[in-house]
């Protein structure tokens, strides 16, 4: 609780990070602090706490590698896959990204940042019947 009255001024010169979204770490690049900046911000600000905070610099280098293999993916030629070593190339990139998006998944899971932690499957299913179905007064006309 708040203390009643007024503050003292020993008491005012306490920094707080109350309201305050954690910064990202000094050790990620711009691509991956702006992955940190773009989760951080959905959230209230102390929805990540300081012992998630090592998942969630992982989760944002997993987001950037796997972007950065979908861009390789993208780029592949078809005309490499007829070179000696064009398939074993390709599903090797296919691997890796399938790898850094599994990783990325399963950190999401366990920092509860997925659609899917995000709704109560007991309302899920009433929403989703409610919000499909077509008001009475809605015609074809």
């Amino acid at each position: 609780m708040a203390q009643r009255g007024k503050q003292s001024a020993a008491a005012l010169a306490v920094a707080t990070t109350e309201g305050r979204r954690p910064s990202p770490p000094q050790t990620l690049n711009d691509a991956q602090a702006a992955v940190w900046r773009r989760v951080v911000g959905v959230y209230p600000p102390e929805y990540f706490r300081p012992d998630s905070f090592d998942l969630l610099e992982a989760y944002c280098r997993h987001v950037v590698s796997a972007g950065f293999l979908n861009a390789e993916i993208d780029r592949y030629q078809p005309a490499w896959l007829l070179e000696d070593d064009g398939l074993k190339r390709y599903k090797t990139l296919l691997e890796c990204r399938d790898r850094e998006s599994r990783t990325s998944m399963a950190l999401a899971r366990s920092m509860r940042i997925t659609n899917q932690s995000r709704f109560d499957e007991r309302k899920a299913a009433s929403t989703q019947r409610t919000t499909s179905a077509r008001a009475p007064w809605e015609t074809d006309e």
